[in-house]
């Protein structure tokens, strides 16, 4: 929900400065955009702005009160204890056959997704870092 009275934000394209890529591999191309995107869906329901911009590129960004930067360290997951969960498929599927190793792929594995982000705002007239 936007505020009539607020002033008004564009978040700027997301600076993707990982060193680990992997992730790329197995996501959705687009991705990225798709963050960014979601940083704009929840400056929009903080009811403080008139509007809320998503820019995809520099030079297409309309004049705003405030721009936002997002840079991306961080993204990738890990399965706690995944060796061990290999071996114990493993052992399952080679005792009970192709049944039993389906049934020990059915259980709940807990995946663990972590993320970095930093955010810097700028006011538009002299692009001051407000933080």
């Amino acid at each position: 929900m936007l505020n009539a009275s607020g002033p008004s934000i564009a978040v700027m394209p997301l600076n993707d400065s990982r060193t680990n890529r992997d992730m790329d591999a197995v996501i959705e191309k687009g991705y990225l955009l798709d963050v960014q995107r979601a940083i704009g869906d929840e400056l929009s329901s903080m009811n403080l702005f008139s509007s809320v911009f998503v820019s995809t590129n520099d030079a297409i960004c309309p004049k705003t009160d405030f721009q936002l930067y997002p840079k991306l360290y961080r993204l990738d997951w890990e399965i706690p204890h995944y060796g061990r969960l290999q071996a114990e498929g493993f052992l399952v599927g080679f005792k009970t056959g192709i049944i039993g190793g389906t049934v020990f792929l059915l259980w709940p594995i807990d995946v663990y997704g972590h993320s970095v982000l930093e955010v810097q705002l700028k006011q538009s007239t002299n692009s001051l870092p407000l933080f």
